[in-house]
């Protein structure tokens, strides 16, 4: 799966105001893996962006804007982005640009039973998860149900750069 847009995005879910993008990968033998070195993955642009990776689906991304990112959730100021990862052996791995959970928008990010995201990466300037990134932006992670039914644990690893809460906006 690969596109490519003049707006600086790979996959874009809810761009336009009024949009409303879903996408869900689930299932063991599942996978999504973006792979460029020139856009962002946008959940929420200006409109409405769900990304849900479940039951032991995989996501991968290893695309960036000029800014460096990799993903952003709710990046504009009406866009709001959710992005699950849920279920034992579901996982998002993301090796290129940081991520921006409420750019100027909402962002969302929810891990639970099982899940894992692990950022392995940065924007080049030290930033590896931003959490409210601009005046006015909301952003908010949740890692729950920290041992799943089976015993694995739900986890969020930022193995490069620095996690900001609250960079201008507001982060939890």
């Amino acid at each position: 799966f690969d596109t490519y847009d003049n707006d600086g995005t790979s996959l874009a879910l809810g761009r336009s105001s009024g949009g409303n993008g879903t996408v869900l990968v689930t299932g063991a033998n599942s996978s999504l893996s973006i792979i460029d070195d020139e856009y962002a993955t946008v959940i929420g642009g200006d409109g409405n962006g769900t990304f849900t990776v479940a039951n032991g689906g995989y996501f991968y991304d290893n695309a960036y804007d000029d800014n460096n990112v990799a993903i952003y959730l709710g990046q504009n100021v009406t866009g709001n982005g959710t992005l699950t990862v849920t279920g034992d052996g579901s996982s998002l791995y993301n090796d290129e640009g940081s991520v921006v959970v409420g750019d100027d928008g909402t962002g969302t990010m929810n891990i639970a039973n099982g899940g894992s995201v692990d950022i392995s990466a940065d924007d080049g300037e030290g930033l590896g998860l931003v959490l409210g990134g601009d005046v006015g932006a909301m952003g908010n992670v949740t890692v729950s149900d920290v041992e799943s039914v089976s015993g694995n644990s739900s986890t969020l690893t930022v193995e490069e750069g620095t996690t900001v809460v609250g960079g201008y906006g507001n982060g939890t």
